[in-house]
């Protein structure tokens, strides 16, 4: 079954990751006509309100144009706009009708973290005081631990799989992190406390 992994409205376009039927993922911007419903005779509604008035669909060829329409009937008397103004979730909708089955295994899952220089205490995200000195990312499909860290270093976990990229400062291991991360991008992020301290200090 096709399924949506992100889904997101970046200015006037709907941008989409998704899995078709053969686990083929796809990504791209794509242009969309959302809809909205405006009051109408009776004997020309296919639609109706919650509370029962009849309505005519309108549909836009794009999101600006959508937009408009509704910042310029905002406020005007006797006239409403109904339908859902959300785009991003409209577009699910109308392009995912039927319940959604996510098939987990062919999402790809990072498990990250970082390591951070701690001689001068507890370092703060805000500004980012300390140097990084290593980060680590789980790979979920192929189960190998990738790690970004700052002079030599031999793995000896002999139940991991571990690939080791090796960078003489932060700012060379960054860089090769970032690479990497560009050219294998996740469907998902998780990790110890990730949310609050590994990905703002990155950042």
């Amino acid at each position: 079954m096709k399924f949506y992994t992100y889904v997101s409205q970046i200015s006037n376009k709907i941008y989409v990751r998704d899995i078709d039927n053969k686990g083929q993922e796809y990504s791209e911007s794509v242009s969309f006509e959302p809809t909205l419903y405006v009051p109408c005779p009776p004997e020309k509604s296919t639609f109706k309100s919650l509370d029962g008035s009849p309505l005519a669909p309108l549909k836009f060829p794009n999101i600006e144009e959508c937009r408009g329409f509704v910042n310029q009937y905002d406020g005007v008397t006797n006239y409403t706009i109904f339908g859902n103004r959300n785009y991003t979730h409209q577009y699910i909708s109308e392009n995912y009708p039927e319940k959604i089955e996510w098939d987990v295994s062919k999402l790809l899952i990072y498990t990250l973290d970082i390591e951070v220089s701690s001689d001068e205490g507890f370092p703060d995200i805000r500004i980012a005081n300390a140097p990084i000195t290593a980060l680590t990312v789980h790979h979920s499909i192929n189960d190998i631990y990738y790690v970004f860290g700052i002079g030599e270093y031999t793995p000896n976990d002999s139940d991991k799989t571990v690939k080791y990229f090796r960078s003489n400062n932060e700012e060379e291991m960054m860089e090769l992190f970032l690479g990497w991360w560009k050219d294998n991008p996740p469907h998902i992020v998780t990790g110890w406390n990730c949310k609050f301290f590994d990905i703002p200090y990155i950042v």
